[in-house]
């Protein structure tokens, strides 16, 4: 008897024609109702760098299907399906040999693989905000836990409540947090407003590009105008040497809400709250030292925080 490669237990995957892999919502008529169902996925456009690379290497990594009535539904591996139709319509072309997709079936309720689904697009952070906060809302809509939905997502269930709840904004507030306009902690204040107060808000936010506080509420120079040399915002000189643009209000905002939803890792909590003190989430007085080391510099007065 010939020895195995490797130790271990071997796993079946089999060569499937990529045509014959059913893609719930795109080789069907289903819609978002069906747990196998990824509308955003679907809706993305083929991947041409995908596509080259298995034009040269094939599918390195397989797909997950399950077998029902229908036939061999994918679970997870859309991208790589897709893609490789498309190397294969370009090999078919050429009178070349099509490339078949290493599968692995995958058993279980339509619900639990639904979860591998959505744990799957997790790892490879690929969705915006808004999207996993729909994702989100599907998996609990179904029949999960928010605590479910935040162990499948890598999150805190504060986390998936802050989503339901940016969800049930005006259709225009939630656009601009998945265009990226607002962050989606941006989002929940808007949530805890109402009527004309979270209207005037959201345009406010629209205009200082997603700021918390305007600068000048923060001892700076506001948006659009000129202060001291080195005050400004973008490029500029301190003596000789010449500083570093400056990372601008969203961009801090934005890794703000990927600490509070589980997405950067390795910050020292100090780092996180001094953060949160630059974008106006907090006052000076909540972070531990600021106020003394403020002050010991001149930056503020005494009776000042």
């Amino acid at each position: 008897m010939a020895k195995q490669a490797l130790e271990g237990t071997r796993i079946n995957a089999f060569g499937m024609d990529p045509k014959s892999l059913i893609i719930v919502g795109l080789d069907t008529k289903d819609g978002a109702e069906h747990p196998l169902c990824d509308p955003e996925s679907n809706h993305l456009p083929v991947d041409e760098a995908m596509v080259q690379s298995i034009l040269v290497d094939g599918v390195i990594e397989p797909v997950v299907v399950t077998k029902n009535d229908t036939g061999a539904c994918l679970v997870d591996g859309r991208s790589r399906v897709r893609a490789c139709r498309r190397a294969n319509e370009i090999l078919v072309a050429k009178g070349s040999d099509p490339i078949l997709c290493p599968t692995i079936v995958r058993k279980g309720e339509d619900l639990d693989l639904m979860g591998v689904m959505f744990s799957a697009n997790e790892i490879r952070r690929i969705d915006n905000p808004i999207t996993r906060a729909r994702r989100a809302q599907r998996y609990i809509t179904a029949g999960r836990t928010e605590a479910g939905a935040a162990q499948k997502f890598g999150v805190t269930v504060q986390a998936v409540r802050m989503w339901t709840r940016v969800l049930g904004l005006p259709k225009p507030m939630v656009q601009a947090i998945e265009e990226g306009k607002i962050g989606i902690t941006h989002g929940d204040r808007l949530a805890r407003l109402e009527g004309a107060e979270q209207e005037a808000e959201f345009q406010r936010l629209l205009t200082s590009g997603g700021s918390v506080a305007d600068m000048d509420r923060r001892g700076r120079t506001p948006k659009g105008e000129k202060g001291e040399k080195g005050e400004g915002s973008g490029d500029s000189k301190v003596g000789d040497e010449e500083r570093l643009p400056r990372p601008p209000v969203s961009v801090l905002r934005k890794l703000v809400a990927a600490i509070e939803e589980g997405e950067a890792s390795g910050i020292e909590p100090a780092a996180i709250q001094m953060l949160r003190w630059i974008t106006g989430e907090i006052r000076p007085r909540n972070v531990k030292g600021l106020i003394q080391g403020l002050r010991s510099i001149g930056a503020i007065e005494e009776d000042e925080e």
